[in-house]
């Protein structure tokens, strides 16, 4: 198949970011004008000659802990399972992922 034809369909959305952690909320701080970069809170900075950034609370996630597996999750899995069932619920997709 030619790659210049291949199609895709975007069935939902989801995203986490320090602006939020639901697209419509993210779209109303983006359009607002509003930075989600702040002092970095995740880990000492001070050796550092930028401190500030744009962290999410990897604990503000609210993930069901299934069997205690939460923490052997690192945070970009976390995120990534937030936004995944985000996007699975935007699409008014049936049953759970």
């Amino acid at each position: 198949m030619d790659s210049a034809r291949r199609r895709v369909v975007i069935t939902g959305m989801g995203a986490v970011c320090a602006l939020g952690m639901e697209v419509e909320e993210i779209w109303r701080a983006v359009i607002a004008g509003r930075s989600g970069a702040g002092p970095i809170r995740q880990f000492p900075s001070d050796a550092f000659p930028v401190r500030i950034g744009s962290e999410v609370d990897a604990s503000a996630i609210p993930l069901q802990d299934v069997n205690g597996l939460r923490k052997y999750l690192s945070r970009s899995a976390q995120f990534g399972l937030w936004a995944i069932d985000r996007a699975w619920q935007d699409a008014r997709l049936e049953g759970s992922i």
